[in-house]
């Protein structure tokens, strides 16, 4: 590998960490600001909403939107490059356009690996303490009406509601079939 492949991959894999950590870092504002009420009225402790939750969550979204970030990587990335004429002076290097593209494909290697690990092996146990967390501290205990609800009765019956009203023991917009 030549100098420039390593320029790439360095360049490019900031690009990635950088709007990866802008990404997350949006979200979690907006989903701190969105469960705040909930945090303070099930009296959650701060280090659990730290550590079970918004660490988990941040492990759960980089895995989610890994794919979409690196587009918008790849994006920004190749219209700085643009920008700086540093394509045109590899066009006129007589550099081919498939040999510009290795390095993005390494790039693309180091990112994909340790996503295929977080998302097999890793997520699933960190998101089960999330959806714990979640369901202890965030969702509301007070169920008093069920929405979208979809149910098979047996193997030819389906029935399907749009609300049910636990109170009352009412549906609304049934469909039976």
């Amino acid at each position: 590998m030549k100098k420039f492949d390593y320029y790439i991959i360095k360049q490019f894999l900031f690009t990635f960490g950088l709007t990866m950590s802008l990404v997350l870092a949006i979200a979690v504002v907006f989903d701190i600001s969105e469960k705040i009420d909930n945090f303070i009225e099930h009296e959650a402790p701060t280090n659990l909403i730290i550590k079970d939750y918004y660490i988990n969550f941040i492990i759960h979204h980089g895995v989610v939107f890994c794919g979409l970030i690196t587009f918008v990587s790849v994006i920004f990335f190749t219209s700085r490059l643009s920008e700086n004429n540093e394509i045109i002076a590899l066009y006129n290097n007589k550099i081919s356009p498939l040999r510009i593209l290795v390095p993005y494909l390494i790039s693309a290697l180091v990112i994909f690996l340790p996503n295929i690990y977080f998302q097999n092996s890793f997520l699933p146990d960190k998101n089960e303490a999330r959806l714990s967390f979640s369901n202890k501290y965030i969702k509301n205990k007070d169920v008093l009406r069920e929405k979208k609800l979809h149910k098979q009765i047996d193997d030819d019956t389906f029935i399907f509601m749009d609300s049910y009203n636990v109170i009352e023991n009412k549906g609304f917009w049934i469909d039976y079939q």
